[in-house]
Order: C-alpha cells, then sequence, then structure tokens
C-alpha cells in the first residue's frame, strides 16, 4: 500500500528552503565575520526580523571532512540553519519560517558572500505536498497541493481529488495516483480506441471495468454505431464525485445520461462471472493489483473476460509501468499465452505515470490476427467523425512497435530490465 504526504483543508503554514553550496573557496566559509555578515544580510533580503545574537561555533576540528563554523539564528518565525565544511569546500543552509519569503533572493545573497561554484536549491511547502510511494520509498513521484477539494473513505478505498496548478485536478484512490485533469485523454484515448479501432467490424457492445473518474466511457460513446455501453465499478463515491470534480472527464456526468450508457455499481468480479453478455472489445481501467482490484489480474478473471468476448473481440487492460512493475506485464501475458488470446501489449507515454511508457495490454479472442492498416485505420477515423486530441492512425501502429527489454518481459522474463544493473 502507497504512503502519501499531502496537505488538508486546513492550510499548515511554513516555507522550508535547503540551499547546497558547493566549490566555495576556503577564506569564505572558514572566516567567522563573513558567516555573521551573511547572517545579517540574509534575514534583511527575506524580510524577517532576527531575535537575539547569533550563534557561531567552530566544531570537528579534528574531523577533516566535517570541521568548520555551525551557524544559528532565530528569526521572526522559526530559524536559520548552517554548517560550513571548510575543508570540502562545502555549506549546507537550512531556512524555515511560518511565513512566506523569497527564495531566489535568499539564494542570491548567499552566493554572493561564498561564491559557490555550484548551488543547489530545495525549496518545501510544509503539509501542502503529495508524495506516493507505489514503488517503494526509494522511487515515488509528488506534487504540490494548492487545494484538497476532496476527502472520504467508501466501503472500499480512500478517494482524494486534490487541486495542482499544472496538473489540474488529481483523483487519488488509496493514495495512488490514478488519473489528472490535464493529461487523462492521453492514456484513455489509447486505452480506449487502440482495441475499438482494431475491430474488424463496427462496434456495438462495450464493456468498461472500472474507469469511476467516466474517461473510458466518455471515449467508447464517441462511435455512432454504438449500441450499449456497460461500465461496472465498484464505488459510487468514486463516480460521483468525478462528477462533482473532475468533470472534463465524464462531461459533467453527461455521459451517464446517455441513453447507451448502463452504469453498473458492483464488483466487476461477480459481474463477469455472471454474465452472458457478449462483447466487441472489453476496456478494463483497473486500480493497480491491491485488495479489490487484485483479482481482476488473475487467470480466473481474465478467462471470464474470453468467455463475454465475440468472436474476433479485443481486450485492453492497464497493466502499470514496465520498467518498475515488469512482473505485473508478464504474469497478465502469461494469463493470455495460456487461453489462446493472442496477447500483445502496446505502450502509451502518460506523464502523469512515473517511470516510463505505460504498458496496456491487449489481447484478441481469435486464433488469428493482424494489427489494421493505416488505410483503414484512417478510412475508419472518418467513417466515425472521431474527434481526439492524442490518439491518431499512425500513433495507434507505433504504439505496438516495443523495445526488446519490454518483449522480455512479455516472453516471461521479469527481470529484463536489470541485465544491465
Amino acid at each position: 500500500m502507497a504512503n502519501a504526504v499531502m496537505g488538508s483543508k486546513n492550510k499548515m503554514w511554513g516555507q522550508h528552503l535547503v540551499l547546497d553550496l558547493s566549490g566555495c573557496p576556503k577564506e569564505k566559509i572558514s572566516d567567522g565575520e563573513n558567516i555573521l555578515a551573511w547572517g545579517r544580510e540574509l534575514v534583511k533580503a527575506i524580510d524577517m526580523v532576527a531575535y537575539g545574537k547569533p550563534q557561531l561555533e567552530h566544531f570537528a576540528t579534528h574531523k577533516t571532512e566535517t570541521a568548520g563554523y555551525t551557524f544559528v539564528q532565530l528569526i521572526e518565525t522559526s530559524n536559520i540553519c548552517a554548517h560550513f565544511a571548510e575543508n570540502l569546500g562545502e555549506v549546507y543552509i537550512d531556512i524555515f519560517s511560518c511565513r512566506d519569503f523569497d527564495e531566489q533572493k535568499a539564494l542570491e545573497v548567499t552566493k554572493q558572500f561564498f561564491q559557490p561554484e555550484i548551488a543547489r536549491i530545495k525549496n518545501f511547502n510544509r503539509g501542502e505536498t503529495f508524495q506516493e510511494n507505489l514503488y517503494g520509498s526509494r522511487n515515488y513521484q509528488g506534487f504540490a497541493v494548492d487545494d484538497v477539494l476532496f476527502e472520504g473513505q467508501s466501503d472500499y478505498q480512500k478517494v482524494s481529488i486534490l487541486q495542482n496548478k499544472e496538473l489540474g485536478r488529481v483523483l487519488t484512490l488509496d493514495n495512488i495516483i490514478q488519473t489528472t485533469q490535464n493529461d487523462e485523454f492521453t492514456y484513455h484515448e489509447m486505452i480506449a480506441h487502440v482495441p475499438i479501432m482494431s475491430l474488424p467490424h463496427a462496434p456495438e457492445h462495450v464493456l468498461i471495468v472500472g474507469g469511476g473518474d467516466g474517461g473510458c466511457l466518455r471515449e467508447a460513446l464517441k462511435y455512432p454505431t454504438l449500441k450499449r455501453a456497460d461500465m461496472v465499478e465498484i464505488d459510487q463515491m468514486v463516480v460521483d464525485q468525478c462528477v462533482k470534480h473532475m468533470p472534463t472527464l465524464n462531461n459533467a456526468g453527461a455521459i451517464y445520461k446517455d441513453s447507451r450508457a448502463n452504469l453498473l455499481i458492483q464488483d466487476a468480479f461477480k459481474f463477469m462471472k455472471d454474465t452472458t453478455e457478449k462483447y466487441d472489445a472489453i476496456i478494463v481501467d483497473s486500480t493497480d493489483p491491491f485488495g479489490a482490484a487484485e483479482a481482476l489480474f488473475g487467470l480466473e478473471f481474465y478467462q471470464m473476460c474470453q468467455r463475454a468476448l465475440k468472436p474476433g473481440g479485443t481486450i485492453s487492460t492497464q497493466n502499470g509501468v514496465p520498467f518498475f512493475q515488469a512482473a505485473e506485464l508478464a504474469q497478465t501475458s502469461a494469463f493470455w499465452r495460456q487461453l489462446g488470446l493472442l496477447g500483445q501489449c502496446y505502450l502509451a507515454t502518460v506523464p502523469t505515470y512515473y517511470g516510463g511508457s505505460m504498458a496496456l495490454g491487449f489481447g484478441v479472442n481469435a486464433k488469428e490476427f493482424k494489427l489494421p492498416t493505416l488505410e483503414q485505420l484512417e478510412a475508419r477515423m472518418q467513417e466515425y467523425k472521431l474527434d481526439m486530441r492524442h490518439y491518431t492512425p499512425q500513433l495507434h501502429l507505433a504504439a505496438f512497435a516495443l523495445p526488446k527489454w519490454v518483449q522480455e518481459i512479455m516472453a516471461g522474463n521479469a527481470n529484463a530490465i536489470r541485465k544491465a544493473a
């Protein structure tokens, strides 16, 4: 399960600036008077008030690596701390304040006094960041949280919708990023249109597993030949809150009022076990294989999908980022080979998903299959009058051109990417 750090509806105040300097002249960082003068000018530059006298002590003279001055100054709302490793030419500075300040002014003053060859800066807004640890504590992604629009605990998962200036609105489930307002089309168009456009006939019946944000259903409903799209989503809270807070993904809920749309709030595994329906295409827009979604990555589920596909029907699945989730893709590929689903995968680049290209599983319920030609895909685009922001016939075909290491993962070698390590 992922862990996250993020803000709340009540803003936590605090700016924490970290400056790391290297290549500083020794005479600049071993001069106590220069350090004290820097402290005075820094307080002025960031518009703070100093309280009490600064503390300046020379430490660790017996340790070549760490010998140098340590500086501490209390300021209006917190403190400035720094250590000067004079023999290394390095300076480590922490500036923390409960009132915002200009980080560039702090950097400029510091560079003026210590003349570093390299200055690295990190700025943290306390209580206003989200960090996802889907791949563990050493590899993670995150973003600044400008606002928390919704947080709630459903019967199945924690549901959060956050606001970020660059990403727009962000849906997370159990603290794992699912989709964002500003780049969702790159994912939804690829997972939905590749299987549907690969059909040798016009689509009439489509099944969407999961997809509570509405993006896949929105894309499926673009086909004028579609008679019914069943969407099986386990969590009503996800659907409701995405209609309220992420309306661009579901046309403000209008997709659910389309006479062709059939929203079913229930467990997709049970639905597949009981259904007698036959589909032209099945789109499995599931979360990662944790909790209730874990069953949607197993052999039994794929067997049920195969049974529900018409002859020649296609299936697409979310299979994670193979650089970090190779085992997931290798397992799905093995199951599909076992079932004779002509399993393949294609790649999609989604900015939000950290770790490189995303793998989307692709299977066909047939004994043989060839991808459509470019001319066929272009003709279908014209016939269906499809309006896309990301998908193109050229991209459709190019997405199946796989790097060698991804081909090896699909062949069963989940460690293919680690060979060079």
